[in-house]
């Protein structure tokens, strides 16, 4: 069984995963690019540095071919 953290931003998101054994159970991260409050680039950067061995998926609403690669 897994269990599914949601937030409404990046900066929710972070909040989250840091709360109690959050990080320490992680086994996926999958992510928009384009968010409120904090930019979903700076929010990738984040979660590869503190978490580099998970994976992490990224999803956008808005095609852009430069943001993607």
């Amino acid at each position: 069984m897994m269990d599914v953290l949601e937030a409404e931003d990046g900066e929710k998101a972070i909040e989250e995963i840091q709360k109690g054994e959050h990080s320490l159970l992680l086994n996926l991260i999958i992510t928009d690019i384009r968010m409120p409050n904090r930019n979903g680039i700076d929010v990738i950067n984040y979660y590869h540095k503190e978490w580099p061995s998970i994976p992490l998926i990224v999803l956008t609403g808005f095609p852009d071919s430069d943001m993607a690669t």
